[in-house]
């Protein structure tokens, strides 16, 4: 999607959410391995809740696979996630990605 100002939104239609600028969702939805740690905290959360999924989409796009090793168990990619686990092969992505992803995670 485009917004108002020309920038481009990634949205998925099953799980958008429309909140204020100081209000934090409490859903818990989304997909495991995408899922922030707020979200499975179950504290509320917002647009740093997006960025988190952002980058592990990025994580996917460059290396063709989720940074989690229990890829069949929600619950073991979740204790992952809230044990800060990401993982990504430092060897596959440049040094301007790398600091990107540092930044997110």
């Amino acid at each position: 999607m485009i917004d108002k100002q020309g920038h481009i939104k990634l949205i998925d239609f099953g799980f958008a959410k429309h909140i204020g600028d100081k209000q934090r969702a409490m859903t818990n939805c989304g997909t495991s391995g995408y899922t922030a740690p707020e979200v499975i905290q179950g504290i509320g959360y917002s647009y740093p809740a997006d960025v988190w999924s952002f980058g592990i989409l990025l994580i996917v796009l460059l290396t063709g696979t989720l940074p989690f090793d229990n890829l069949n168990d929600p619950f073991l990619i979740n204790e992952q996630i809230l044990q800060g686990e990401v993982k990504y092969p430092r060897e596959n992505i440049d040094s301007v990605t790398r600091h990107l992803l540092t930044e997110i995670f």
